[in-house]
């Protein structure tokens, strides 16, 4: 292959990379003696960014704030367009009861904006993003609001 044509192609390739930091298993509140970790994307860049708490599906007894695969696409997306985003854990049944998952989305969201700054994110600008399960949990969050 030509030089120029390898040069193009690896341009065009990695035109959408975006650095950014992923920093996991961070403790963001404690339900008895069990922590409730999440995952943080940090963007590479000064910020203050938009930030988003990602709330995993799995009808609320499985899952987890890796996403499964199923909620890749949609963090590779944040990632990319530099969103700081927090992909959470939540207590699942049937060892946990309702309304112990939803606790734990609020208690994300009230870490989540004491800490934003901390992780280049802007506590003005938080968005809830579920999808499933997850999707449910937020939409009832944001009734609250």
């Amino acid at each position: 292959m030509k030089p120029a044509l390898v040069t193009f192609l690896a341009s065009t390739l990695f035109a959408n990379v975006v650095c950014a930091e992923l920093e996991t298993n961070i403790e963001y509140g404690k339900a008895g003696n069990q922590a409730l970790l999440l995952d943080a994307n940090v963007p590479d860049g000064t910020g203050p960014f938009p930030v988003v708490i990602a709330v995993h599906g799995g009808g609320w007894s499985r899952g987890d704030k890796t996403g499964n695969g199923d909620f890749v696409p949609a963090l590779k997306a944040l990632t990319v367009n530099q969103f700081t985003w927090f992909s959470i854990d939540y207590r699942l049944a049937p060892t946990n009861h309702w309304p112990d998952c939803f606790d734990d989305v609020q208690t994300a969201i009230r870490w989540a904006k004491a800490h934003a700054a901390e992780y280049k994110g802007d506590p003005n600008r938080i968005a809830l993003l579920g999808y499933s399960a997850g999707g449910h949990l937020v939409c009832l969050a944001a009734t609250l609001a």
